[in-house]
């Protein structure tokens, strides 16, 4: 499981998300899309209990899917436009779907497990990347085994550039983030609301 990984996109994200907000907003939206970004491990408990290693109930299954990531960023999009908000609907529909996508993609580049439903519900077959950079930490004994210090050493070493991204004062922000949302705006003809 890449860990640390999922919290530096969660972070990364919620970064781009805030924009050059501080304060309470900044720290909620690190906190909001860390949340989701980490939030398909959630079916680890599934799969250590009651549902077999091949379902895609089990760990990296449907939690992890493209399709989740999706449903997910539609209901936040839905629940924005319900509800009164001061985050923009579109803009974190948007960084829900992809935190939550974030955690599946990773995971195609960990060393270990059975893969990722990604493609649910179209496939069901679980994919793994040929190229596997990520340690996958033994999640019972991280902090307890050589092993689990050093994977989790390894990962926080490829992390450090997006953890000093996302959690610097001054960073730059993209443009690029800007200017997708505002096509996205123009071919669909909606507002931000």
């Amino acid at each position: 499981m890449a860990t640390l990984a999922h919290v530096a996109a969660g972070l990364v994200i919620g970064r781009v998300h805030a924009q050059a907000a501080t304060g309470a907003s900044r720290l909620a939206s690190f906190v909001v899309f860390t949340g989701v970004a980490v939030l398909p491990d959630l079916d680890i408990v599934l799969s250590d209990s009651r549902v077999g290693g091949g379902s895609v109930l089990a760990h990296r299954g449907i939690s992890h899917s493209l399709g989740m990531a999706i449903a997910v960023g539609t209901v936040v999009w839905l629940l924005l436009r319900r509800f009164a908000s001061r985050w923009p609907p579109l803009r974190t529909a948007l960084a829900a779907g992809i935190a939550m996508a974030s955690n599946g993609l990773l995971d195609i580049f960990s060393a270990g497990g059975e893969g990722v439903t990604l493609l649910w519900p179209l496939v069901d077959a679980r994919l793994q990347s040929v190229w596997r950079p990520i340690p996958d930490a033994p999640v019972e004994s991280l902090l307890t085994t050589v092993r689990g210090i050093r994977c989790l050493l390894l990962e926080s070493a490829g992390c450090l550039p997006a953890f000093a991204w996302a959690l610097s004062r001054r960073a730059p922000m993209a443009r690029s983030s800007h200017v997708a949302l505002q096509v996205i705006r123009d071919s669909w003809g909606t507002k931000e609301r």
